[in-house]
């Protein structure tokens, strides 16, 4: 994992920390807020500061994202991050 910058963020800039599984490994991710569909989340990327827009965005449907927090949790043995 490598940080998005070398200054602190507001804590409001800084997200959601989450743990996700993909492709049978453990990633860390910074959830941004929810949206009522991909299309508004796409647009929404324009906001985000320029210490993570230089990311590139995960746009996932929240059920998605539900089922990899829950494969990671099982894939680190249920461990607390």
């Amino acid at each position: 994992m490598r940080p998005v910058s070398s200054r602190p963020l507001l804590h409001r800039e800084a997200g959601h920390p989450a743990r996700v599984e993909r492709n049978g490994e453990l990633f860390y991710v910074l959830l941004m807020g929810i949206y009522e569909d991909a299309d508004r989340a796409r647009r929404a990327v324009d906001s985000l500061p320029d210490e993570i827009g230089g990311a590139e965005p995960w746009i996932r449907p929240l059920g998605s994202l539900q089922s990899a927090m829950l494969r990671a949790d099982r894939l680190a043995g249920s461990k607390r991050y």
